[in-house]
């Protein structure tokens, strides 16, 4: 009995969250236009919301590069950059928004997949 009142008041605080970002993948075969960089990066717009007022973390691939403070029933709009490491190679990145300051920290991320094209040199 003791375990099931806890998985229900952890999913009641999960959803008391609210936390929400778009979109879910950028690039890619879907999209291939948005995928292609001829300078070593892209630039992932995202749209992060929440139902309660909340500081949210950036992050490409783990590392902190931005922080957003989000009011109550708000969404925020930010691009992201997100470097390239080998050029004439698909690569795969993660960016994601991970809500801080609660018992429960929410993390949401979009996947990104992208393509640095660069000429040989002869």
């Amino acid at each position: 009995m003791k375990s099931i009142f806890t998985i229900a008041m952890l999913l009641t605080a999960a959803n008391a969250c609210g936390h929400s970002m778009s979109p879910i993948t950028f690039g890619g075969k879907d999209k291939p236009l948005e995928s292609i960089s001829v300078t070593g990066s892209v630039v992932v717009p995202i749209t992060v919301g929440s139902e309660i007022t909340q500081d949210f973390i950036i992050t490409v691939d783990g590392q902190e590069v931005d922080r957003l403070q989000i009011d109550e029933g708000q969404y925020r709009q930010a691009d992201i950059p997100v470097k390239l490491n080998e050029p004439n190679r698909l690569e795969k990145h993660e960016v994601c928004s991970i809500g801080v300051g609660l018992s429960i920290n929410t993390r949401i991320c979009t996947q990104v997949k992208a393509y640095w094209l660069q000429r040989k040199s002869e």
